[in-house]
């Protein structure tokens, strides 16, 4: 996948989210509205 979509802030139960070895240059705002999203 090369684009992170923005509902992406939708996913209410996702814990853990690995973008490490990305080539993402922008990650979407919606991201921040993950409520469940573990720090690693």
């Amino acid at each position: 996948m090369e684009i992170i979509p923005d509902n992406i802030g939708n996913l209410n139960s996702l814990e853990y989210l690995d973008l490490s070895h990305n080539k993402r240059e922008k990650i979407p705002e919606t991201i921040g509205n993950l409520p469940s999203l573990k720090e690693n």
